[in-house]
């Protein structure tokens, strides 16, 4: 069997043939693999399917369901869940029917002859790994007999068999030009002078609290203040020292009556 797509679902996991074939030649096929046509029981299940032969071929597919020969009934042999959704004319007259979901009537179920040509949906239980294949503590699982591993990616790790660090700065989180630095599964932020903040979106308001002398007046640059002598008075220069500025700002003399706080 040629397959064009495998998918994993709370507990199975399905192949999509890429050829077409009888319904028993399907059936045999799924076998061989070590799975069945797929058991469509519920209409979540059977929306999930529909939307993955959707995405790539668009045509009809054989699952499990055949008249045999007055009732309908699953691989295991039980009736058709009444939660199965059919197209409107379904389902026919008991004959030498199968079923199959009806590419031209949005995957809903069709009874037709079982000897038309369809691909098909196999179905198989999934399995711990005999041997884990997943990387950075990823968890495996294995369908039709092993052939096919699916890993189940702990958070901070893509890729088929995990190996992919997720890169959490791509959306660019940080703002006001805040550098990002990608950890596993988070990231940091490390921001210029004037913000801070997780995302770098706080705007330091550098006067809220008071760092120029009395009497003098704040002026907040941003990036860094600026303190202002009084306009009336005589002014004389003022010697900047470490009690000038905050912890992890030098002070720069401006002028006779003025001097500001920078980040070192």
């Amino acid at each position: 069997m040629v397959d064009t797509k495998n998918v994993l679902d709370v507990g199975a996991c399905y192949r999509f043939s890429s050829i077409a074939a009888s319904y028993d030649d399907a059936s045999q096929s799924c076998g061989a693999k070590g799975g069945f046509l797929a058991d469509v029981r519920k209409a979540e299940q059977q929306n999930l399917i529909g939307q993955s032969i959707a995405a790539s071929s668009d045509v009809s597919h054989w699952i499990a369901g055949k008249v045999l020969p007055v009732s309908l009934a699953y691989s295991d042999g039980s009736g058709i869940s009444d939660e199965f959704q059919w197209s409107s004319s379904e389902p026919a007259a008991p004959c030498d029917l199968c079923l199959l979901l009806d590419s031209s009537d949005n995957y809903l179920g069709k009874t037709t002859s079982c000897t038309e040509l369809h691909n098909y949906v196999c179905q198989s239980e999934p399995k711990p790994c005999g041997q884990n294949v997943c990387y950075n503590g990823g968890n495996c699982t294995s369908c039709f007999d092993e052939s096919y591993n699916f890993c189940a990616c702990p958070d901070g790790f893509d890729g088929k068999f995990c190996e992919t660090n997720v890169d959490e700065c791509a959306s660019s989180p940080c703002q006001n030009g805040g550098q990002c630095v990608d950890d596993v599964n988070s990231f940091r932020c490390r921001c210029p002078p004037g913000y801070s903040g997780d995302f770098c979106e706080i705007d330091i308001d550098w006067c809220a609290n008071s760092y120029c002398p009395f009497d003098w007046t704040c002026q907040d640059e941003i990036t860094h203040f600026t303190c202002h002598a009084p306009s009336t008075g005589v002014k004389s220069s003022y010697r900047c020292s470490s009690d000038s500025c905050p912890d992890g700002m030098n002070c720069m003399l401006i002028g006779p009556g003025s001097f500001s706080c920078r980040i070192e």
